[in-house]
Formats: C-alpha cells, sequence, structure tokens
C-alpha cells in the first residue's frame, strides 16, 4: 500500500521548467495559492460558508481546483522520481494533461487506477459544503482513493458519505451538525475513526440505506460541544476508546433503538443530560466517576453487568428497563442537598433487578420512589441514606423488607419507623382521626420502638407525678368539697367505681379511695411506658 501525503502548507517544488510555480500569497505559511477574493488566505485554508453563499462565489470550483492541483503535483514528482517504464511514464503524462488543462481528475482512467490502490494524507485543509451534481464536486476524486487520512482539518459539510473507502479523522474539526454512517476505518493507522475531534455542533450516527451496522470504534478522545445522537444502529466494537487516558467529552449524550454488543463505557464524564430509550447493552454498561445532570433510562435492557460506581445524578428517571445482571449504585449521590421538589426525585419506575443490585453507601438526597420495582433478589441498601420528603411508604418498606431478609434486625426497625411515619404522611385526618392518634402517640413515645431513652424518661417523669400526688392525697381528698359545689360527684364517683372494677388493677388501686380513676390513669400509663421501654431495647440490642 502506498501512503501519499498532500499538505498544502508545506507543497514540494517541481523540477521541469514547464510546471509553474506559484506566487506565495496565502496567509498560511509556506502555502504558495493565491488568496481568494478579499481574504486573506487560500481557497483551501478559508473559511467556509454556507453552500449557497460559497457557490455564488465561486468559492466551490476554486477549492476543488486547488485540491486536484496540489494531488497532481505530488504525483507527478513521485512519478517523475521512479524508473521510467511505460505504464508509468503514461500515468505522469496523463497527470501533466490534467494539471495544465485543469480537468476532473476522475476522468482519466489511468488516474483512477492509480488512485484506487493508494491511501492519501490530507492536512490543514477546510472543506466546505458540496453537492453531487456539481461538476467540481471534489467528492468525485476522493472517491477514487482506496483510504483517506485526513489531519488536522476542518468540515463545514453536514455529512462525509463516501463508500467502500477507508477513513481516519485526527484532530479535525467538524463546525457544523455533522452526520456520521457506517465508515470503513483505516485499520493500519488506528483502532478508531475520529481520533481527538472536536464537533461543534450535533453529531449524529445513522444508518445508511445499505448499512445499519458499526463494525470498528468511532471515537477516542473526541470533544462533543453539542450533542451526540445515536439512532437505529447495532455496534460490533466499542463505540469510545479512551484507552490511552483521555475519554472522550460531550455535553449531551441520546441513544435510540440501538444495540450495543460490546461494552460501553462513560467514566470520569460531565454530562448535562444522557438519554436512553429503547436500546439493548448485550454486554457491560460502565457508568463510573461521572456527573451526569439528567438522565433518562426508558424501554432498555442491560444483559450485562451495570456499574455506576461513586457517579453523581441530580435527576434520575429509569421506566420498564431491565438488568438482568449484577447493578451496582454502591457511593452513588442522587438529587441535590435541599431540593426535595419531585422533580429531583430518583425514580425506578416499572424496573427490573433480574439478579442482585447494591445500593450500599447510596445517598439519595431529594427522595428515592422504588415502590413499582420487581426484585429477584433482594437489594443491598447498608448504610443508604433516603430522604424522607419525596420518599413514599411502599419504597421504606422495600427497603424494611430487604434488612429483615438478611436479618439486620437494626436497619430493618429504622426503615420501619420511617415507613410508619410515611403511612401516617398518606392517611386522611378526617376519616382517621383514631388510627393517627394512636400513630402519633406511639411515634412520640418510642419513635415506633426505635427509642428507649423517650419511653423511659417518660416512666420515670410519671412515677415521680403519681409519688406527688400520692404525697398531697390528703389534700387532694378536699376535692369532694369542690365536685359537690359544682354537682360533678356522681362523675367521680362513677369513674372512680368503674377503676375499682377493673380486676387488672383492682387491687393495686383498693386502697386509694376517692383516688382510683386517678391512680388507675398512671398504672395504665406505667404498663404501656415499661412495655415500650422493653420492646426498644430489644429491637436495639437484637443482631
Amino acid at each position: 500500500m502506498k501512503y501519499t501525503l498532500v499538505n498544502p502548507s508545506k507543497p514540494k517544488s517541481f523540477s521541469h521548467s514547464n510546471v509553474f510555480t506559484i506566487k506565495v500569497k496565502c496567509k498560511i505559511d509556506d502555502c504558495l495559492n493565491l488568496t481568494f477574493g478579499t481574504l486573506d488566505k487560500c481557497a483551501l485554508h478559508c473559511e467556509k460558508g454556507s453552500y449557497r453563499t460559497d457557490w455564488y462565489n465561486s468559492l466551490l470550483s476554486e477549492f476543488t481546483s486547488l485540491l486536484n492541483n496540489y494531488i497532481l503535483n505530488y504525483f507527478i514528482d513521485d512519478y517523475y522520481n521512479y524508473k521510467s517504464t511505460t505504464q508509468n511514464a503514461q500515468l505522469a503524462y496523463e497527470l501533466k494533461v490534467f494539471l495544465s488543462n485543469s480537468r476532473n481528475l476522475y476522468e482519466s482512467a489511468v488516474i483512477e487506477t492509480y488512485f484506487r490502490d493508494t491511501v492519501i494524507v490530507f492536512s490543514g485543509i477546510k472543506f466546505p459544503t458540496r453537492d453531487s451534481r456539481d461538476a467540481f464536486d471534489y467528492f468525485k476524486t476522493l472517491k477514487m482513493f482506496k483510504g483517506i487520512y485526513l489531519t488536522n482539518c476542518s468540515f463545514y459539510l453536514g455529512d462525509w458519505n463516501i463508500e467502500n473507502i477507508e477513513f481516519f479523522f485526527e484532530d479535525c474539526c467538524f463546525e457544523k451538525e455533522f452526520s456520521i454512517t457506517s465508515l470503513k476505518v483505516l485499520d493500519d493507522l488506528t483502532n478508531s475513526l475520529f481520533s481527538e475531534c472536536i464537533f461543534k455542533e450535533k453529531a449524529i450516527i445513522v444508518p445508511n440505506e445499505t448499512n445499519s451496522c458499526i463494525e470498528n470504534i468511532l471515537f477516542s478522545g473526541c470533544n462533543f460541544k453539542n450533542e451526540l445522537v445515536i439512532c437505529d444502529l447495532i455496534f460490533k466494537e466499542k463505540l469510545f476508546n479512551d484507552e490511552d487516558g483521555s475519554p472522550s467529552k460531550f455535553s449531551n449524550l441520546t441513544i435510540l433503538s440501538s444495540i450495543f454488543e460490546k461494552n460501553i463505557e462513560l467514566n470520569a464524564l460531565k454530562i448535562n443530560e444522557l438519554c436512553v430509550e429503547d436500546t439493548e447493552f448485550q454486554s457491560k454498561f460502565e457508568i463510573k466517576e461521572t456527573t451526569v445532570k439528567a438522565l433518562s433510562f426508558k424501554n432498555s435492557n442491560v444483559e450485562k453487568v451495570f456499574d455506576a460506581f461513586e457517579s453523581k445524578f441530580e435527576k434520575l428517571y429509569f421506566y420498564q428497563s431491565t438488568f438482568k445482571d449484577f447493578s451496582g449504585f454502591e457511593k452513588v449521590e442522587f438529587g441535590l442537598e435541599g431540593k426535595n421538589i419531585e422533580a429531583y426525585q430518583a425514580k425506578f419506575i416499572d424496573t427490573n433487578f433480574m439478579s442482585f443490585s447494591n445500593f450500599r453507601n447510596t445517598k439519595f438526597l431529594s427522595g428515592l420512589d422504588f415502590s413499582t420495582v420487581n426484585l429477584k433478589q433482594e437489594p443491598n441498601f447498608l448504610k443508604t441514606y433516603v430522604h424522607p420528603k419525596g420518599t413514599d411508604r411502599e419504597t421504606f418498606r422495600i427497603i424494611k423488607n430487604s434488612f429483615e431478609k438478611s436479618n439486620n434486625k437494626i436497619e430493618a426497625g429504622n426503615y420501619h419507623t420511617r415507613e410508619m411515619n410515611a403511612y401516617i404522611k398518606e392517611l386522611n385526618f378526617h376519616d382517621n382521626f383514631w388510627q393517627l392518634i394512636v400513630l402519633h402517640a406511639n411515634n412520640l413515645i418510642s419513635r415506633f420502638g426505635q427509642s428507649y431513652i423517650i419511653p423511659f424518661l417518660l416512666l420515670v417523669g410519671c412515677i415521680a407525678l403519681y409519688s406527688y400526688l400520692l404525697n398531697s392525697y390528703q389534700e387532694i381528698l378536699q376535692f369532694r368539697n369542690y365536685e359537690m359545689q359544682y354537682g360533678i360527684e356522681e362523675i367521680t364517683e362513677w369513674l372512680n367505681t368503674g377503676a375499682r372494677n377493673f380486676l387488672p388493677f383492682a387491687r393495686f388501686i383498693s386502697d386509694k379511695r376517692g383516688f382510683e380513676f386517678v391512680s388507675l390513669i398512671f398504672y395504665i400509663a406505667f404498663a404501656i411506658l415499661t412495655w415500650q421501654t422493653i420492646v426498644a431495647v430489644k429491637k436495639q440490642t437484637q443482631h
């Protein structure tokens, strides 16, 4: 294979007197081309505009003419250095004629035959928009080569769809929205199609009319300033190859209706929006140590491991998706501190975890909706923080059950408290008045069995108060004068009689004549607080 360098900034000189040397006019160092119009650069190096503008001011035809001249100059110079043969002499003659007459290169069968086995390198050229209907469309020349290596070039056109030719783009800049299809890669030069390139506007990867498969790695260390969109494709290789330690960067990534047969890695990045819909990942999906402002993952499946270790998601929405293998969210942070509105709540809606899922040391700063997930194995929520606001009762119940099945009764008790608090918020005050009274009392006394300090202190306080009242027993009995005065003697006697007939405590209050009902209330309080203390101690000491 022959590699020929076409570098307008450093052209070769001709030894033959009949080859005209262009006077240096272009601003680019060592360029011998005349400047175009009122610009300070030639048609190869100047910035390009819209197709309509460049066509009317003849920039497109001038660009193609200069591009052909540079190609011819290099091949003429190469062939004059070869040993003269009939075939080489004929090619040299053809090149000379086409250079002199500024004709289209693709009109020569001899030239086309030679280009068919050649990989050519373009450096520093700014490629304009084009139209296949133009006689000066430069794609007609490029289609003759076996392969094209483009380095440090700029592109103002919307696509580069030339079939059956191998390409490699290195340190290139794409000024306009650019569409990428299934292009062949120069495998002997690089393991990706685009290396260290910059896409200033949206980049779209779509299938062409005959092929929806991507057979090669596309990007290595590229920078997407706007958005990268992938639609209706099957990837046989990785999307990104960042093994050299310089990962590709993009603001927004959208993946629609595609299949990834190899691993996809989005590690150590800052992403504004990541949207995945109707997509199947047949291998590992990594998104580790990455910050994502908004992740939307809908109707998509991950066949192998999903790993989001130490990533941050401000907004997260999983919908009707399936994780068939291990899914790891360890040390992941969801939501934003102080943002407890629904928009920042981490949502797993109708999500299926077919294997073990790990949420250990995870923070849900704006709440969690885990109520509709389908679990084949219990998840691990050890040392996980879930903000109570924005989290429903069913979510807390699922987390509580995961601890109960792993025999972690202490954490199960903590989430039982959160479950009951969420349940209180769900109840209607008018329809569940008495139930709310009981629940609030249970929460106040012992935090639903999670605090033994509160019921113990209440018990000590009740004992002290009851002791004080007993010491003032004779003074309290004088209350009968007030009973008679206000006509409530019958009521107090009825209450005390009822207390004396309450068998469980009757023998304890028989000597508290006139004080039976008050004593009964205190004994019931003693029993409740003692029971609450015992239950709380038992829960806190279980392992």
